[in-house]
């Protein structure tokens, strides 16, 4: 019996339901299926039974079910402890990496991590801020590199880096000749922005709502450069980090700063929420933070 057939069966107990516990997973049905199938052969028994609305546990899987939990969590404690104990600095990191961080944090910073740690191998995974998220706490991930998520209490955070946000704006527009701009000068303007999938989102959200205010989001999407391009035709303004200020290649479009020093576009590890850190994400951590 392989741990991660126990590790896919305490998901469908949690789900009680294939489609949904596979989706979870990213894994196909199919492959969950097998993997119960196997399961159940090696114990020679039926641990589901089927339902209108998915599966239910047997008797059997009632046992298995109590049995297997803290096993789990034991065995995920033992090798974080045996990891430890022993140093161990090798294996694969799977990482996932959000929608725009590599704009700000160099992707030779994994390069330069797996030179100094030549038996680590990194597994980046390019995701949106959402599933990444869900996939550190579903465990599909080791970590992920995102933005700080907004009311979210199943995981740890660990900043990296803060950049301030900014209103980029077309300079034809009265705003372009401001020196700092207010979230509350934003009523009714038109604003670009992105979608619910990224935690920025959430966050203009959250602050808008501190102000009062509805945004007048005219258009959502998550591509910088449809965004830029937008601001540059004059349809609409963008609230953005500094580096896509900086780097944006419009020359017609200007970038101003907000007044509230605590409005910024800050990203860092994201981490399950009472998960032991083991020894290598450890090293990754502290190999990152050391180098911004």
């Amino acid at each position: 019996m392989e741990i991660k057939e126990f590790k896919y069966f305490a998901a469908v107990c949690k789900h009680k339901n294939i489609s949904k516990t596979a989706k979870s997973l990213y894994i196909s049905q199919q492959a969950l299926s097998t993997s119960i199938k196997n399961l159940e052969q090696k114990l020679n028994t039926t641990l589901f039974r089927r339902t209108p609305t998915g599966v239910e546990l047997t008797n059997e899987g009632i046992y298995l079910a109590e049995k297997i939990d803290s096993f789990l969590e034991q065995y995920d404690s033992i090798c974080t402890d045996i990891y430890s104990h022993f140093d161990i600095s090798k294996g694969t990191i799977s990482i996932g990496i959000t929608l725009g961080i590599l704009r700000s944090l160099s992707p030779m910073i994994f390069i330069d991590f797996m030179e100094a740690y030549p038996d680590i191998k990194i597994d980046k995974l390019d995701y949106l801020d959402e599933l990444c998220k869900v996939m550190v706490m579903n465990e599909t991930i080791h970590t992920a590199i995102s933005i700080k998520p907004v009311n979210s209490t199943n995981i740890d955070f660990i900043s990296i880096k803060s950049e301030p946000l900014m209103l980029l704006v077309n300079k034809q527009s009265d705003f372009s000749q401001l020196k700092t701009v207010k979230l509350k000068d934003l009523a009714n303007v038109p604003l670009i922005t992105c979608d619910e999938r990224l935690q920025l989102y959430h966050y203009q959200i959250q602050k808008f709502k501190q102000h009062n205010i509805s945004p007048n989001f005219i258009f959502k999407t998550n591509e910088i450069e449809v965004m830029t391009s937008l601001v540059s035709q004059n349809k609409g303004m963008l609230i953005c980090a500094e580096h896509v200020c900086l780097g944006n290649r419009h020359n017609n479009v200007i970038g101003i700063p907000f007044e509230d020093k605590g409005f910024v576009w800050e990203y860092g590890f994201l981490l399950k929420k009472g998960k032991p850190i083991s020894k290598n994400i450890k090293k990754l951590i502290d190999f990152i933070i050391n180098k911004v």
